[in-house]
């Protein structure tokens, strides 16, 4: 007996967009990059807060040990987030408020440390 595989249907070709028209922003990860953006800057200051968490729990600093000439191992996370965020802000403001409010958290617990 032979197994034969079921004809699915198959989607609708895309048609070609009249001239000066933009294709429409498909969900989060669409066509455009903003989605993918935001997350990032989401992404890396969740990441950079929670680092610099660990940091301020121990009494021995990494980048001391290590020689680094930076006061905190996530600081470049810290600027990667807020660089992030004002790319994002020029496009969407809404996708750009997580990683502006993480931040201005990451810099508000270094200032106050």
């Amino acid at each position: 007996m032979k197994f034969k595989l079921p004809k699915l249907p198959m989607p609708p070709r895309p048609q070609p967009l009249p001239p000066g028209e933009r294709p429409r922003l498909q969900h989060l990860f669409g066509s455009y990059a903003r989605g993918t953006l935001a997350m990032m800057g989401a992404a890396c200051g969740l990441i950079a807060v929670a680092t610099l968490g660990l940091e301020l729990a121990f009494p021995v600093g990494l980048t001391q040990a290590l020689g680094l000439p930076i006061p905190y191992m996530s600081m470049p996370l810290g600027v990667a987030t807020l660089v992030l965020g004002g790319l994002m802000a020029r496009q969407d403001r809404l996708y750009a408020l997580p990683a502006l409010l993480l931040g201005l958290l990451y810099w508000a617990m270094v200032v106050l440390n």
